[in-house]
């Protein structure tokens, strides 16, 4: 039995953890702040108010395409069946 098996089990038991756990092996992990990857305020509010007409401009194009599929080019079906069956293969 690994060193900490059985205490584990005693505070499982005991129910002593009510929240997620994380358990961490000594490995080390470099934390990456690099400003594509990182998200600020004022990010957040640029992007947020890019996607705000964005969005019912895209719902707009949706309900068309189910009103008038023959509207739709095909090239844009293959491509979304496509990426349906890779996400499904996964």
């Amino acid at each position: 039995m690994p060193p900490f098996s059985f205490p584990m089990m005693i505070s499982r038991i005991k129910n002593l953890f009510t929240e997620a756990m994380v358990a961490v092996d000594s490995s080390k992990f470099k934390a990456v702040n690099h400003r594509d990857r990182n998200f600020t305020k004022h990010k957040i509010t640029v992007r947020l108010e890019h996607q705000e007409p964005v969005v019912p401009e895209y719902l707009n194009e949706l309900d068309r395409a189910d009103r008038q599929p023959a509207s739709v080019p095909a090239s844009r079906v293959e491509n979304v069946k496509g990426l349906y069956l890779r996400h499904r293969c996964r």
